[in-house]
């Protein structure tokens, strides 16, 4: 299951280069596609997953959720920052990726999920694998925690000149050598990195309505893109197998 795509150009070109999409500097509560305060949320039997990328802002979690409620809580990670995967999504955008950066922090948000939300999150997240994370991180509110989980891309970090390219949109510090890009900018150098000829915009359109000519696209990228392991990372395969209502206070084994 997706959520649908608008249909005229300029919309989808919206989505293509809006990625990762604003969101707020605090914690919000979610409900029925509005923002409303976090100091209303309720965390109970709610499910602890990272957002890295278009999951922390609000227009993205009211496409995918338009009604509801979830919470989400900001966290700053240590010796993690996000870079932009060897991918592109089936709106035109290239998508993120957390990756380790020894000396860094970056500062991320907790999307709180009900079972339920996490098979509906799960349908919308395409091959991303899903897994928990162990990590240091500093809260900034809500529950303490001390795992959580996340959606891993397996397309590894996409280089240009050898390097990754960290999202300009995803607040980082410290000792991060790695350049920042926007969403637009970044599509732009991988249509030069690629040889294709033509607009951005034509580039871009390209990749939403071709869906052959996307995946063809996300292959050649492969060539220029580095393994993304994650320390501390563990896959799950099964979603009977996660933590419910015991994610916020106990670490529960992944398989029986």
């Amino acid at each position: 299951m997706s959520w649908p795509l608008p249909q005229s150009a300029n919309d989808l070109l919206g989505l293509a280069y809006g990625y990762p999409f604003a969101a707020p500097n605090q914690g919000f509560l979610l409900r029925d596609g509005v923002i409303n305060p976090l100091e209303e949320a309720c965390f109970n039997d709610r499910i602890p997953v990272l957002a890295h990328g278009s999951n922390r802002a609000p227009s993205q979690l009211a496409r995918k959720f338009p009604e509801g409620e979830i919470p989400v809580t900001r966290r700053g990670l240590r010796d993690f920052t996000v870079v932009y995967a060897a991918c592109l999504t089936r709106y035109g955008a290239c998508p993120s990726l957390l990756l380790p950066c020894p000396g860094s922090r970056v500062r991320l948000a907790l999307t709180w999920l009900t079972r339920d939300q996490l098979k509906v999150m799960h349908l919308t997240e395409g091959s991303y694998g899903f897994g928990d994370l162990t990590a240091d991180y500093e809260a900034e509110e809500g529950p303490s925690v001390d795992h959580f989980y996340l959606y891993h891309s397996p397309h590894g970090a996409l280089l240009l000149d050898g390097e990754p390219r960290c999202l300009a949109a995803v607040e980082a510090y410290g000792k991060i050598t790695w350049p920042r890009l926007a969403q637009k900018q970044m599509l732009s150098a991988i249509q030069r990195l690629l040889g294709i000829e033509g607009s951005l915009d034509d580039f871009a359109l390209g990749v939403i309505r071709d869906p052959t000519e996307r995946r063809r696209l996300i292959r050649r990228l492969g060539d220029h893109s580095r393994d993304s392991a994650l320390p501390g990372f563990r896959p799950v395969e099964e979603l009977a197998f996660l933590p419910f209502g015991a994610a916020v206070k106990d670490r529960i084994p992944a398989t029986p």
